[in-house]
């Protein structure tokens, strides 16, 4: 833990992997956890403390005279990120309140000033990616979102960044920068407490005026709006600046990664995320042992330090394969890089979304950059990493997103190119015009055994494979020519196969297979869909027409269409299983007892969870039709001990009682926010402290924008299933599950086929 450190810590990170022992002590009685397994679960322990002016260690300056007064004045000042609950709860949740409805529209800005800055670069041939890109990039967007004037970026940039450094706290040597650091705090809170009674005489519409009308309502005090104000200020921006240029440095290193970073729809958000594993802008946080704890076989005395080594977890090879290998398809990757628990960070999302959209234009625009300098220096902190400066030149900037290309001739390889979704081509349109044809060819050769039959016998002559579905070769060329044209079968030498996605996806009995959705969309949705202007234009669900009975959804009609709620549930049941794996695995319901499943179907969630959960118990509450379904299922998986079933109305009827988690899987998007908020505070009442709720479903990204398998599901559910909700963003669940009332909050990403986990702890 020393200065020594800051350039290069990986080989110590290895070392320490090395040596087998997650969690050593220092000599000043510090406790460094490097292990992935011990930071987590001290990231969520109620016995671990944000607040250092309760450590030893903490007592021990004070006692040499190494805090001064002006110091200590300060810390009674911290931010909430400092802080416990209760305090720690009711200032994060105050701050979220005013950030969330000020990120609408936030991705159009991101992608405006990140235009603004590469043209700018394209009147030059070298840049400084720090100065010029990486650091004006956050600080204008959550100066934007702060209302903050432009002149005063510069010195708010300073004292941010003198403010950053002294995260290192106790183990900054550097008197000096710690007193630069104290100096800056108070000029920021300074600055903001002259801010405030401005902005209650004239609010504007921004944070601040939305902080200050809460604080007015008796939310909070003036010095806790200000130390939010600078918090918000510092976290917005200085984890987005290291995060840029840490992922700047990976593609100026690697060509192919730049272009497949350029090209690849959703490989810059994969980027983001390896970064955040790979080189993380945080290294570490502390926390403080409330007791004596034991992890890892050693006893961490109450009082004592920890020191989580966040970017060592993301290397250990207990968790990851190939620590220390970039990949840029890694899967299951749940780093620490934006902490985890009660204080993981708040704008994560922003963060993300400028880190993706930066480094995508960044690869896309820039072309024959290179760096000037072959040492890098990096900023003067343990905490934070990132280069000082990273200066490079370059042949020339291309076109922004409206123009062509961004890689000349002889930067081109013969990778495959993909279109992003924003980009229209007409083949691409004419697959669109004729979706319904590209379905029925599908279908066709799902009805016909064609996907099963090239499993079993792969590269058999064309005219064997007809003659096995019982198809003449007129027919079946006709048959072919649709199903290769949208690249589900390959033909080599007159012998027939399987592409490799219709392999995985399209056998009959696969684990990840996804047949069972194939019927509903025959026989339920592509009917029904016929409407969608009439639903558009009467704003309900006129297709509900074609499944005629009682009820105003779907789900309550399928009870008198019993072949087609079989279809359905089957198709539900898919779904869920792509993603019940990773359910069980990822640990988000580990230590629970009893959950409800609300809405929970033939049973398919319940059973993978207690299969997977020693000594959980699961009962499933759905409508008395569906859950006679889910007692059949129960029973033939000999688990009637351990899950059981409970027939109501989510609405009107209690939810069953002495539970410990509540469970939504694929059910809040069927619901206006308003209901579904309802539905969590309905979980959250039933929930004793520490109980937790869980929403598992496909995500939007918060740029609403993608994926495109999400984003089509709304119009089915306007039109056929309920007439309201869609799959709604990881912004939106977070935003609702907090204000039901759980303080603790996680996502869990990379889940299958677009599904993301979030949990929220009472």
């Amino acid at each position: 833990m020393s200065p020594a450190s800051i350039a290069h810590p990986y080989p110590l990170y290895e070392r320490m992997h090395r040596r087998g022992e997650p969690v050593v002590e220092d000599p000043s009685g510090v406790h460094l956890v490097s292990g992935y397994a011990e930071c987590h679960a001290l990231l969520r322990d109620a016995r671990c403390s944000s607040d250092e002016t309760g450590s030893t260690m903490f007592h021990r300056m004070r006692g040499r005279g190494e805090l001064s007064g002006e110091d200590a004045a300060l810390l009674a000042k911290a931010p909430f990120m400092l802080l416990d609950p209760p305090a720690h709860t009711r200032l994060r949740r105050l701050a979220h309140t005013c950030l969330i409805p000020a990120f609408a529209g936030l991705p159009e800005r991101i992608e405006r000033i990140v235009a603004e800055l590469l043209d700018a670069a394209g009147e030059r041939e070298f840049m400084d990616v720090v100065a010029d890109f990486a650091f004006p990039l956050p600080v204008r967007i959550i100066c934007e979102l702060l209302g903050l004037p432009q002149e005063d970026f510069p010195r708010l940039g300073r004292w941010s960044g003198a403010m950053a450094r002294n995260m290192d706290q106790a183990f900054n040597l550097d008197a000096a920068a710690r007193a630069e650091g104290t100096r800056a705090r108070a000029s920021i809170l300074d600055y903001f407490h002259e801010l405030i009674p401005a902005r209650r005489a004239a609010p504007s519409g921004d944070v601040i005026s939305q902080l200050v009308a809460l604080a007015d309502q008796g939310a909070a005090d003036t010095e806790e709006v200000a130390s939010i104000c600078a918090l918000l200020l510092v976290a917005g921006h200085e984890t987005t600046v290291n995060l840029i240029a840490n992922g700047v440095l990976l593609l100026l290193g690697d060509p192919r990664l730049r272009r497949r970073v350029a090209d690849r729809p959703g490989a810059a958000k994969a980027m983001v995320e390896e970064v955040l594993r790979f080189d993380p802008p945080l290294h570490f946080r502390t926390r403080v042992a409330l007791s004596d704890i034991e992890i890892a076989g050693r006893v961490v005395p109450r009082g004592a330090t920890l020191v989580l080594l966040l970017a060592a977890a993301n290397r250990d090879p207990r968790r990851f394969d190939s620590p220390d290998v970039f990949d840029l398809d890694r899967r299951n990757n749940r780093h620490l890089g934006f902490g985890l628990g009660l204080h993981a960070c708040l704008g994560a999302a922003l963060a993300r979304s400028e880190g993706e959209i930066a480094l995508r234009e960044f690869a896309r625009r820039v072309r024959g950059a290179e760096r000037l300098e072959a040492r890098l220096t990096y900023r003067p902190t343990l905490a934070m990493r990132g280069p000082a400066r990273l200066p490079i030149r370059y042949t020339s900037v291309g076109p922004g997103r409206a123009g062509t290309d961004s890689f000349t001739p002889h930067e081109r390889t013969h990778e495959m190119h993909t279109t992003t979704t924003t980009e229209l081509t007409e083949d691409k349109l004419g697959l669109l015009m004729q979706g319904h044809v590209a379905f029925q060819a599908l279908w066709a050769g799902h009805e016909l055994g064609l996907f099963g039959h090239l499993s079993a016998h792969p590269d058999t002559p064309v005219e064997e494979t007809a003659k096995a579905l019982g198809i003449e070769p007129d027919p079946m060329e006709v048959l072919l020519g649709a199903l290769r044209g949208v690249g589900l079968v390959e033909v080599h030498d007159g012998r027939l196969r399987n592409a490799p996605l219709a392999e995985a996806r399209l056998v009959p009995g696969k684990p990840g297979s996804f047949v069972p959705m194939l019927g509903w969309q025959h026989h339920i949705v592509y009917p029904g869909m016929r409407d969608f202007t009439a639903a558009l234009r009467s704003g309900s669900s006129v297709g509900l027409r074609h499944f005629p009975g009682p009820g105003e959804t779907l789900y309550e009609r399928l009870a008198d269409h019993p072949d087609l709620r079989a279809v359905f549930q089957d198709a539900m049941s898919g779904l869920s299983s792509l993603a019940n794996e990773a359910l069980g695995t990822c640990g988000a319901l580990r230590g629970l007892h009893h959950v409800a499943d609300i809405g929970g179907g033939d049973g398919t969630n319940a059973i993978a969870l207690v299969r997977s959960h020693p000594g959980l118990s699961v009962t499933v509450f759905d409508l008395p039709s569906v859950t006679e379904m889910a007692e059949e299922n129960i029973a033939r998986a000999g688990l009637r001990d351990r899950v059981r079933t409970h027939s109501g109305d989510m609405f009107s009827d209690p939810f069953p009682e002495d539970l410990d988690g509540v469970l939504f899987s694929h059910l809040l998007n069927i619901f206006t926010p308003e209901t579904s908020v309802g539905l969590l505070r309905k979980a959250y009442d039933c929930l004793p402290e520490g109980g937790k709720v869980a929403v598992l479903n496909m995500m939007q990204n918060d740029a609403k924008d993608g994926p495109a398998t999400t984003m089509l599901a709304a119009p089915y559910f306007l039109t056929i299933a309920s007439g309201q909700g869609r799959l709604y963003s990881w912004a939106e669940y977070e935003s609702w599950i907090r204000e039901a009332g759980f303080g603790g909050y996680e996502r869990f990403t990379d889940l299958p086929f677009f599904h993301g986990l979030h949990v929220g702890t009472r």
